[in-house]
């Protein structure tokens, strides 16, 4: 997960050293967006509640 301050933004993301082939690439992309689905109903509203204070996420 990485957290961008500028934005206050968490993102799941995936790095590689080489260049991915395309069916690697898919299959990541698929997991990673398997992964998002799960992170969004389990933890981002944990995640969230300890990166930002309470009066931020009020205001949304």
């Amino acid at each position: 997960m990485d957290y961008e301050r500028e934005n206050r933004g968490l993102f799941l993301s995936r790095e590689y050293t080489t260049m991915p082939v395309g069916a690697d690439f898919s299959r990541d992309m698929k997991r990673l967006g398997a992964a998002s689905l799960v992170w969004g109903r389990e933890v981002l509203d944990r995640v969230a509640s300890r990166v930002f204070h309470p009066e931020e996420l009020e205001k949304r």
